[in-house]
């Protein structure tokens, strides 16, 4: 499910908040709800107000928001939008607050803060949904190995045998951890792989299929109709839905994706 998938842990900064506030700015002096043009201050300086505060509120709900996620071991969609929702929330409270000094005592009411919430939210959550998927496809695009839900310390001890099926007794043993990747070459596979931190290949005798069969490990996926990754060893990816780049630890080589395998690419950001 997309809400369970990891999200950048990025702290906002100033430059964040300063866009955010400009943006209220506009939309307020552009459109001017609420009668604001009638403002006794005139409707310029009203509308630069109603920034600033946005900007100091921003800044007072990351001063806090940003320590939360720092105790978060993984941040993922759901804590994004929950985080979202709050600070429109505050910002919202903090211009109505704003607001009732302007109006008086005669705009504090129920139904008009919950009208003046219901613009608030519409602005702030068109604006951040448009944030969110931008600011989530630029970290795929660019950081997907970070994200990217990895079985290393669990399969210390797992160690694999891959066969071939020519040459009766020429089986490779080594540890699933230092199995980088496979290409398929006609008839036969390439397994590379690490011995002793040096980088190592050998061909067998054997179909993709077969070796898929050999090693039923979910961190173990065919990426492409030629290539089968280890995505325990990516330390880097990137690209987009066409597809990916894949760099290994200890490996000078790129493994492709392929588009239609992307999907699968994607189900390790868990």
């Amino acid at each position: 499910m997309i809400l369970n998938r990891k999200y950048p842990k990025e702290e906002a900064t100033l430059k964040d908040c300063l866009l955010y506030a400009v943006i209220v700015f506009l939309v307020l002096y552009l459109l001017k709800p609420f009668g604001l043009d009638n403002m006794p201050r005139g409707l310029f300086p009203t509308c630069l107000l109603f920034g600033l505060v946005t900007f100091v509120a921003q800044l007072v709900f990351h001063f806090f928001s940003n320590r939360v996620k720092r105790r978060v071991p993984v941040w993922r969609v759901w804590h994004e939008c929950l985080n979202i929702f709050c600070i429109i929330l505050f910002i919202g409270i903090c211009n109505f607050l704003l607001f009732c000094l302007f109006g008086g005592a005669s705009v504090f009411t129920f139904p008009f803060f919950f009208l003046f919430l219901r613009w608030t939210f519409a602005l702030g959550i068109f604006i951040t949904a448009i944030a969110i998927v931008i600011g989530y496809n630029r970290h795929l695009r660019t950081q997907l190995a970070s994200m990217i839900e990895k079985n290393s310390e669990e399969q210390e001890a797992v160690q694999v045998c891959i066969h071939d099926t020519a040459v009766r007794g020429s089986d490779l043993v080594l540890p699933i951890n230092d199995f980088l990747y496979a290409e398929s070459s006609g008839n036969d596979m390439v397994i590379y792989y690490r011995r002793e931190g040096k980088l190592q290949s050998q061909s067998y005798r054997m179909t993709m299929a077969q070796l898929l069969q050999e090693l039923p490990f979910p961190n173990i996926i065919q990426c492409h109709r030629s290539f089968v990754v280890n995505v325990n060893n990516v330390t880097d990816a990137r690209g987009n839905s066409n597809g990916y780049t894949l760099k290994l630890e200890g490996c000078s080589a790129s493994v492709p994706v392929s588009r239609s395998f992307v999907p699968k690419l994607k189900s390790f950001l868990s």
